[in-house]
């Protein structure tokens, strides 16, 4: 092919990509009739470059093509592009759960030994109180047998031992309150790693959002000024507000509310 034909071949596709984006936009007729002149023109000019031609009534098949291609290929990005924010979202809350889980076995585990503790010590205390007194006063009898035998030291370990049966209530409350204390510091550390993985799940999900919206800003950058760019060429294309989505609508309402700092 020669550099001559390649460059006139060039133009009249880009006149179909022109015409291709006229004929998506509404009160475009009469420039769609100018870029079929000018495309004949340019083949009437060159008989020797078929690019384009095609049959009365019909569209160019470059042109068909072109449409078929585009509008393939711009639903599978759209696609691809909602299927990664899905799976960003679904990444960060899997990642923001399984931080707090790790954060909070071993303490889960303490609470559950603890709370099996405390439920043993209440089912005994119904009972302790009238064993110990038993016990109490076994222990003196026995102790006072043995100092009638003479066996004094034996006596005052007995004795002792009685003394500290005595103080088995006393010791099970105290017990039954350090074990409380601790449930409620459990519970503080876990608030305290909650707190730990959503701090680490907003600093993430800040991140994603602000890579998100430099994309969308570059998007619409581009877009704007290669529409902007057409519109020099031929004539009013379109209106900013078409670019995004329609006030009042889902997407409006949610980036209306952030953007204005209203969560």
């Amino acid at each position: 092919m020669s550099e001559h034909k390649e460059v006139v071949e060039n133009e009249i596709f880009n006149l179909l990509r022109q015409k291709n984006v006229l004929l998506q936009t509404p009160g475009c007729e009469e420039k769609v009739k100018l870029v079929d002149l000018s495309i004949a023109r340019l083949q009437q000019a060159h008989p020797d470059v078929t690019y384009g031609m095609h049959h009365e009534g019909e569209k160019p098949m470059e042109l068909e093509q072109l449409e078929k291609s585009e509008d393939t290929e711009i639903q599978d990005v759209c696609e691809r592009m909602e299927s990664l924010f899905a799976e960003a979202v679904a990444a960060l809350l899997k990642r923001r759960d399984a931080q707090y889980r790790m954060a909070v076995a071993d303490l889960e585990k303490e609470k559950e030994t603890l709370f099996q503790e405390n439920a043993s010590l209440e089912e005994a205390a119904g009972t302790l109180a009238e064993v110990v007194a038993a016990r109490v006063r076994v222990g003196r009898t026995e102790s006072d047998a043995l100092l009638v035998a003479g066996r004094v030291a034996e006596a005052h370990r007995k004795l002792q031992e009685t003394e500290e049966a005595q103080a088995t209530p006393a010791r099970t409350k105290t017990r039954q309150k350090e074990i409380g204390e601790r449930l409620s510091a459990i519970e503080a550390a876990k608030k305290e790693a909650l707190q730990s993985a959503a701090v680490a799940f907003r600093e993430s999900s800040i991140a994603l959002i602000r890579g998100t919206e430099s994309g969308l800003a570059g998007l619409l950058d581009g877009v704007r000024d290669s529409l902007n760019t057409l519109e020099m060429q031929v004539g009013p294309l379109y209106q900013p507000a078409q670019l995004t989505a329609d006030e009042g609508s889902p997407e409006w309402r949610t980036l209306n509310r952030l953007y204005r700092g209203r969560g």
